[in-house]
Order: structure tokens, then C-alpha cells, then sequence
């Protein structure tokens, strides 16, 4: 008869004593503080970061230009190189016509 009751044991098994799993926790106010204010300070760095990331672009002129403010850039581009040759050019007539005429 023994045997039976160990076998049929995990069948028929009683209900045992639960222990409540209670870990203590101790509230620190400093340490809540800190954490806040480190959490703080990350944001305020990363919002500094992004404004100054910014200011950079808006300085080095890296803003989105649509297509006649673009076409518009380029035409002054085009017409600025051509207006150094036409100086260009008058200059150096003007030195050949100089340099001619003293020989």
C-alpha cells in the first residue's frame, strides 16, 4: 500500500503553503531627484544639440530652395562668371595695348 501513495502521489498532491514573495523596497527621495534631473539634463542636451545643429545648416545656407529660387541662383551664378570674363578680357586688351604701344 505504501508504494501506491508515493506513485499516485502527484496525482492527489495537497495544496502547500504559498509564501508571499515580498522584496522590500526603500524609497530614497535623493536618489528619485537625481534620476529626474539626470533625465532632464539628456533632454535640455539633446534640445541644444538639435538647435545648434540647425544654426549650422540655416548658416552654411543649407536650406530648400524650390525650383525658380534655384533656376534663379544658377542664372546669377552663369551671369557673374560671365561678367569676370568680359572684365577679364577688357583688362587684358587694355595691357596689350599698353604693352604695344611703349615698344
Amino acid at each position: 500500500m505504501m508504494v501506491q501513495k508515493k506513485t499516485f502521489r502527484f496525482l492527489s498532491r495537497l495544496p502547500e503553503y504559498s509564501r508571499f514573495q515580498y522584496k522590500p523596497r526603500h524609497y530614497d527621495p535623493d536618489k528619485e531627484d537625481l534620476a529626474r534631473r539626470v533625465k532632464m539634463a539628456k533632454s535640455d542636451r539633446e534640445k541644444e544639440q538639435l538647435q545648434q545643429e540647425y544654426r549650422i545648416r540655416d548658416k552654411f545656407g543649407h536650406v530648400r530652395m524650390n525650383r525658380q529660387q534655384y533656376s534663379r541662383l544658377q542664372h546669377q551664378r552663369v551671369m557673374s562668371k560671365v561678367r569676370f570674363l568680359i572684365i577679364l578680357n577688357i583688362l587684358l586688351l587694355l595691357a596689350l595695348y599698353i604693352f604695344v604701344k611703349v615698344l
